[in-house]
């Protein structure tokens, strides 16, 4: 779970040194106003900085499936030798995160 606030939190990591790069399915589900997602992204690296692209994704929208609703603002980086997929709430709401990884070696 991360929390409805304005800054980035860790969603999740992994080895710079081990691992080139990561695709992610993504769940948030933000129970308080009924909006579920999923979304396909994808994290790469060059050693110094992440980067990250998202697409594909469904979700209930504004209650009728009309448009998509990002509750999440997703941002990649690199810290402690550990690439960084980063979420940051843009709404007070928490949102309940579950993920599928799979990682390429570098």
């Amino acid at each position: 779970t991360i929390t409805g606030n304005s800054s980035a939190q860790v969603i999740d990591t992994f080895s710079v040194s081990t691992y080139r790069s990561a695709k992610y399915y993504i769940q948030i589900s933000d129970a308080t106003a009924d909006r579920y997602t999923i979304i396909d992204a994808n994290v790469t690296h060059n050693g110094t900085n992440a980067f990250v692209s998202t697409f594909g994704a469904a979700t209930n929208g504004d209650g009728d499936g009309s448009t998509i609703y990002d509750s999440i603002d997703l941002s990649a980086d690199i810290n402690g030798g550990n690439v960084r997929l980063l979420g940051t709430v843009n709404n007070t709401n928490n949102q309940v995160i579950k993920l599928v990884k799979r990682v390429i070696k570098v």
